[in-house]
């Protein structure tokens, strides 16, 4: 069949969507996930800011950086508390 480079706009126009679709669901799940840990450990202890993600993608590995999805922090490090 013989497309024209309308059907090739309407297919790129229709995949867009769909990718835009997906992205809306995967925010959505990262902020179920965050907001099920601040109910878990408070809001002082989940951090997300890219800066500090971007400190905690990397180790002594040669394998490529990887962001975590959030960092999350002990209010105190004593094991009887």
């Amino acid at each position: 069949m013989y497309r024209t480079s309308k059907d090739h706009i309407s297919l790129k126009s229709l995949l867009g969507k769909s990718f835009l679709r997906r992205k809306k669901a995967r925010q959505k799940q990262k902020m179920a996930e965050k907001h099920s840990l601040v109910k878990i450990v408070g809001s002082e202890s989940v951090l997300d800011e890219p800066e500090i993600l971007q400190e905690y993608s990397r180790d002594i590995s040669f394998f490529r950086p990887i962001p975590p999805r959030c960092v999350v922090k002990p209010r105190n490090t004593s094991p009887f508390d």
